[in-house]
């Protein structure tokens, strides 16, 4: 059961516009500035929200953050909800409890290291209906715990003209953290609703996100961007270690690589035979973490998805890093003790990004 509790509405109340979804586990370093950067949005007199943060049994001070934010909301058009799973379910959990309860005809969603910038849900709504998209992106700043940008991440190129298709763009789009992401898109919940899309593949805490967007990308008929959009605003917080950012050296390593080949897996069956080149892509990059750390287990490489083991297609497949490339070439035709060196090798000249 959960319990949904700080409801600033009342059931005759219209409607919000923008639903925005929290889904928090142990936030309470960054979360107030999560959800003061919701409170604080500028929209417009005629746009309204609600943010809803989904608390997944939180042991830290999140509770009592939580409770302490309903003033924030006091004097704006957003109000707020508070739903708590009362055991720890997961993220894919808590985001599908979020869009369960979400009354707006927009999607957002934000995580608790993260901010939005005052105009950003003002900026994605205006183009998403200026271009009757169904879907509206925005690039990403990646800060330090000081709050200084280390690089700002841009939509890609092939998103950015507006009111594209996505059917077309789904093999042309690279396998990342921005591309990806629900925390810098905007997105129809009414038209997700009809497409059967209530939230990532259950169980799946790592490509969470991916697992919903390769799957609304790949029916959107309308996917929109703007420069004047703001960067959604991402902070590195090394106290933060959620499962996605544990390493191949991590005791979480496995239930990563677990939750990729069921994500893999399970968009394979679901997109083909129209997206065959992403989805040939996204089996071999789920499986390239059994080439990574100082366990590298290549047997277990070969065998996993082993349809996609050609040599030759691997080194000409788009949109993975040619050293990544280079080590999933030669565990498919070199010897292992041979294909364990070549990788080695790769992992000490792979730059690892902060």
């Amino acid at each position: 059961m959960c319990s949904d509790r700080h409801r600033l509405h009342t059931p005759h109340t219209p409607p919000p516009d923008i639903s925005v979804i929290l889904p928090v586990h142990n936030g309470g370093d960054t979360l107030m500035r999560a959800i003061t950067s919701v409170a604080s949005q500028q929209l417009p007199p005629t746009v309204t929200a609600e943010l809803i943060i989904v608390d997944d049994a939180s042991t830290d001070l999140t509770p009592a953050i939580i409770a302490r934010a309903s003033r924030l909301f006091a004097h704006t058009s957003c109000s707020l909800r508070t739903i708590t799973h009362p055991t720890r379910l997961g993220s894919s959990a808590a985001q599908r409890t979020g869009m369960h309860a979400a009354r707006g005809h927009w999607l957002a969603r934000i995580d608790s290291d993260d901010a939005y910038p005052p105009r950003f849900l003002a900026a994605l709504h205006s183009a998403a209906t200026r271009h009757a998209a169904h879907i509206a992106c925005a690039p990403v700043d990646y800060l330090d715990h000081r709050g200084h940008t280390l690089r700002t991440i841009p939509v890609p190129r092939a998103l950015r003209r507006a009111a594209t298709s996505g059917h077309h763009l789904l093999d042309r789009l690279p396998v990342d953290t921005v591309t990806f992401a629900l925390w810098n898109k905007l997105i129809s919940r009414p038209w997700l609703m009809a497409h059967h899309i209530h939230g990532p593949l259950p169980g799946i805490d790592c490509w969470d996100d991916l697992s919903l967007m390769a799957r609304a990308y790949a029916l959107a008929p309308r996917i929109a961007t703007h420069p004047s959009i703001p960067p959604s605003r991402y902070t590195s917080t090394p106290s933060l270690r959620s499962l996605s950012r544990h390493t191949a050296h991590s005791p979480h390593s496995r239930r990563i690589l677990h939750d990729r080949l069921r994500c893999a897996a399970t968009l394979t069956r679901l997109l083909a035979p129209g997206h065959r080149r992403f989805t040939r892509r996204l089996r071999l990059i789920a499986k390239s973490r059994y080439l990574r750390g100082p366990r590298k287990d290549i047997a277990a490489w070969r065998a996993t998805f082993a349809e996609v083991n050609s040599p030759l297609a691997i080194l000409a497949t788009r949109h993975i890093h040619p050293l990544a490339r280079l080590a999933m070439a030669a565990a498919a035709i070199l010897p292992p003790a041979l294909t364990q060196a070549v990788a080695d090798t790769i992992d000490r000249l792979t730059p690892r990004r902060p």
